[in-house]
């Protein structure tokens, strides 16, 4: 599954900052991989009434970063 970044976000509670990022995930469209770019191929996730698939996390729940490219 991979997600884009859609805003970022700073809760606080009493002197402690949480940074959070609102996220919309993906879901592949293949089992693997492209096979002529060796790239994932990926879709935006929907939920079933067709708002897209949005969750709020820490920033520190970010493993690595990805590059979205589109399919013309």
């Amino acid at each position: 599954t991979r997600l884009q970044l859609e805003s970022t976000i700073s809760q606080s509670c009493g002197n402690t900052s949480y940074p959070c990022v609102l996220i919309h995930w993906f879901d592949h469209i293949a089992d693997e991989p492209d096979e002529l770019t060796g790239m994932w191929m990926v879709k935006p996730s929907f939920v079933k009434d067709g708002t897209k698939n949005l969750s709020v996390i820490h920033v520190d729940s970010i493993v690595h970063n990805a590059h979205l490219l589109p399919i013309f």
